[in-house]
């Protein structure tokens, strides 16, 4: 749970996978300059998630298909490197709300379901990043 309170009034939870691949721009990349620059990727994730705020809430599982742009560039000696990145994309949820009526207590179904659909941003990052790059030894 994130940001969960004593009194139980707001919780966030979200549990999800994801699975992306990404292409790099540029050609007679050296071993140094590797993912750094231009790139474009796809993904797909799916997930569930259980939203509250005041005792009413929303439980749900989702499907998200998209693609993204990156920019990264190395900030300190090829050590770090400083990624921005856009995404655009689908996402489809099965929304089931829910009503709690005490403190602690249990989630009450209100009887209907929701579909959500949603195209357009699914992604805005800034990220820093450490590379892992694996010195090669002389000969090979």
């Amino acid at each position: 749970w994130f940001r969960r309170n004593p009194d139980h009034r707001n919780c966030f939870q979200i549990l999800g996978w994801n699975l992306g691949g990404r292409y790099w721009f540029g050609k007679d990349r050296t071993r140094e300059d590797r993912l750094e620059g231009h790139s474009v990727g796809a993904n797909i994730a799916a997930g569930y998630y259980d939203f509250e705020k005041d005792f009413v809430g929303d439980q749900g599982e989702f499907v998200q298909v998209g693609v993204d742009y990156l920019y990264s560039l190395p900030v300190w000696k090829d050590r770090l490197h400083l990624e921005f990145s856009l995404g655009l994309g689908y996402i489809y949820s099965h929304v089931k709300p829910y009503d709690v009526f005490e403190d602690g207590g249990k989630a009450y179904k209100t009887g209907y379901t929701e579909n959500f659909h949603w195209l357009g941003p699914t992604k805005a990052t800034v990220s820093l990043v450490v590379p892992i790059k694996v010195a090669r030894r002389a000969g090979r």
